[in-house]
């Protein structure tokens, strides 16, 4: 009875120890999944009265949604939305929380915390209106910049209000404030180590809190892929153009024999732009402008327009024979010589048949590149194809 309850105890510790271990695993891969924030790029200005002031006034960028949590009261059952723009001088903050009407409190507040160079900043707005702008020091110990000595100053703007449904928090601050107990943020950056940390005041005083990445504009335009490719022969008139582009942009460009305006499509999520183009060769790129007027382009492309099919004809066979791979042709014969053993020995005739001399046809010989070029040379000298296709046939023969 004692060696089987030793068993099972053994057996039930070994079980528990697994699921403990994949439990911990889980909780370390959640861990590790990070939250990116990019902000936008700040066309619209900002009333800071607590509240969305008119449609257009945080069009200019993507609210982000949070789930805020507490290492023991868990998460909030409802997601944080954050709405995060800048220009050179300022970044904008937006936020709301999903709160009870009836736990509302004058001191529950919200902040944003940095640590930049092992030094810890944070600047918080409250529910009264009233803002912090503090430290942590070395020791562990918070706070306000203005009681710190030599005293700083308090670097946050901003207003709180509460609908009956959210809290509103909207606020900015300077990326350099000259004050020498604050963070100096750089546009353009990405900061690990930021905290968007919710305040719940009443007696519990909880802490919600998640820690993303923020990415502040402006990000470089990058010009990831084009269309049509290189070297592309299209046998319509109306030629689609297409690129894909990540970053801050405010305008997009195609370049043909003139600058043309690329529309995004939202729903292909591509800058866009169709032309009508006569038969010819064309040299054509995309430019991409950022918010800050940098450019950045593609290589420069040919594009062959070709309706009536005479400057990209249909070949003789012999250029295609001249062309075939070898692999290809060795391919062919490896399967035709095992599909014949697969047939097996043929049957004995009933008489012997009549032996007859066997007569080889030579294989018709492929034509020299001399002949090749001659007989190019002909076509295009009567007229069968235009001097661009004999030009572009005639360096590859050469090759």
């Amino acid at each position: 009875m004692e060696r089987r309850a030793v068993a099972v105890f053994t057996g039930s510790t070994i079980l528990l120890l697994a699921m403990l271990t994949f439990g911990l695993m889980t909780i370390l891969v959640k861990a590790q999944a990070l939250t990116t924030i990019v902000s936008g790029w700040m066309t619209q200005p900002v009333v800071l009265d607590g509240r969305i002031t008119t449609p257009g006034e945080w069009s200019d960028t993507i609210p982000v949604y949070l789930v805020l949590s507490h290492s023991v009261a868990g998460a909030m059952r409802d997601k944080t939305r954050v709405w995060i723009k800048n220009d050179l001088t300022y970044f904008y903050v937006l936020v709301s929380v999903p709160w009870p009407a009836n736990d509302i409190d004058a001191a529950d507040h919200f902040a944003m915390e940095f640590r930049v160079d092992l030094k810890d900043d944070s600047i918080s707005i409250h529910a009264n209106n009233a803002l912090s702008d503090g430290q942590t020091d070395e020791t562990g110990k918070w706070s306000e910049d203005t009681k710190r000595i030599p005293p700083g100053t308090t670097d946050i703007e901003g207003r709180a209000s509460y609908d009956g449904v959210f809290y509103w928090f909207e606020f900015r601050r300077k990326f350099n404030t000259i004050d020498r107990c604050d963070v100096v943020l750089v546009p353009g950056q990405s900061y690990r180590n930021v905290g968007l940390v919710f305040y719940d005041s009443s007696p519990t005083k909880t802490r919600y809190s998640v820690s993303p990445v923020l990415e502040f504009a402006p990000v470089l335009p990058s010009i990831t892929s084009a269309a049509p490719e290189q070297d592309a022969i299209v046998r319509v008139s109306l030629v689609n153009f297409t690129a894909s582009i990540t970053g801050h942009i405010s305008r997009v460009v195609l370049v043909v024999d003139k600058e043309y305006n690329m529309s995004f499509n939202e729903r292909t999520g591509m800058y866009e732009a169709s032309l009508r183009l006569a038969d010819g060769t064309y040299k054509w790129h995309v430019r991409a402008f950022g918010v800050l007027g940098n450019v950045t382009k593609i290589s420069e492309r040919s594009l062959v327009v070709d309706q009536k099919g005479t400057l990209a004809p249909i070949l003789p066979w012999y250029v295609t024979y001249w062309y075939v791979p070898t692999g290809a042709v060795a391919a062919v014969v490896a399967i035709a010589a095992v599909m014949i053993s697969r047939r097996g020995p043929p049957k004995p005739p009933m008489k012997p048949a009549e032996v007859k001399p066997l007569r080889v046809e030579p294989p018709p010989r492929p034509p020299t590149r001399e002949q090749l070029l001659k007989e190019l040379y002909e076509l295009y000298r009567s007229g069968r194809i235009a001097e661009t296709a004999y030009r572009r046939l005639k360096k590859k023969y050469e090759t």
